[in-house]
């Protein structure tokens, strides 16, 4: 596959930010074939075709992923970890608080966030560790299905749909909507998550709105293109925007664009998306990783 090159949008939004020298957009698709690609704040990593870890931008010598084969994977702030077929979980990067912790076995997901990681163990219960002075590591009992964390906040869905969310509230983001909820995604301060009928729903800090696609709000905007009215078959939420994969097969963002995070590329149809702080990252179905928004540390220009 060969590395090739997208333009970038031409809407009335992306005008106004290519006017500007501090929102510059750049996006890259290139020629290796990823299965899965994440970010964190200024770094990316993704797992290639060979099932094998790689990353990109601001990746410190302590940030270098492990050797190995890898099935799936989580990007944090600064830290970052991956799980094999086997299920097996390890972690690299900062190690504040011991958020990276010792090597694990028997987890079936795996979610890294501020200074804290949180997983789904092989009978579907949760552990976390790291951080834990807003209780962000100390999760409810029971079955789950999906789990992420924020930067002080942790949230899970059970195996009968309910939301559960954990750890500091002064944004609300410990207080997701009542619903029946199949995905969820944590970001620095806002959750956003996919109910069981498609649509979705956000809760928590909003300074950006980056939590505005809100199902009790008329004009809720969920950064639709048009067709998708506001159903998605994928989330992610970052740290000041949101991104989502929607039931068009469009990519689409909604919240702070000052780097030109929120504008994906409309010329390729992406599978899944990944929200960082300052950049993003998706694929395409051919396994090409696509980056737009900042790249002063080459987070936006995959290997």
């Amino acid at each position: 596959m060969l590395c090739k090159l997208t333009s970038q949008r031409t809407s009335a939004r992306s005008l106004l930010l290519m006017a500007s020298a501090a929102a510059l957009i750049t996006l890259s698709g290139c020629g290796n074939s990823w299965s899965v690609v994440e970010v964190g704040d200024n770094w990316s990593c993704g797992i290639d075709s060979s099932a094998e870890l790689q990353c990109w931008g601001s990746v410190e010598q302590h940030q270098q992923p492990p050797g190995g084969s890898f099935s799936s994977l989580s990007v944090g702030r600064n830290h970052a970890c991956a799980i094999t077929a086997q299920g097996a979980v390890g972690c690299w990067g900062a190690n504040e608080h011991g958020k990276v912790g010792e090597a694990r076995t028997g987890y079936l997901a795996v979610d890294a966030g501020g200074d804290h990681t949180c997983a789904i163990r092989s009978d579907y219960s949760l552990d976390c560790w790291g951080r834990d002075d807003d209780g962000e590591s100390s999760p409810p009992e029971g079955s789950f299905s999906a789990v992420c964390t924020g930067t002080v906040h942790s949230c899970a869905v059970d195996q009968d749909g309910s939301m559960h969310c954990w750890g500091a509230n002064e944004h609300g983001q410990t207080e997701p909507p009542p619903g029946t909820y199949s995905q969820v995604s944590c970001g620095s301060y806002h959750s956003c998550a996919i109910r069981s009928n498609g649509s979705v729903d956000c809760w928590g800090a909003g300074s950006d709105d980056e939590a505005s696609c809100r199902q009790d709000e008329a004009n809720a905007d969920c950064g639709q293109s048009g067709g998708s009215n506001g159903f998605f078959n994928s989330i992610s939420a970052g740290g000041f925007h949101s991104c989502g994969i929607d039931q068009d097969n469009g990519a689409v963002c909604w919240g702070s664009d000052q780097e030109g995070q929120s504008s994906p590329p409309i010329e390729v149809t992406l599978t899944t998306v990944s929200a960082g702080i300052d950049h993003s990252c998706g694929l395409d179905a051919q396994g090409a990783v696509y980056c737009w928004g900042a790249n002063w540390r080459g987070q936006s220009s995959p290997p």
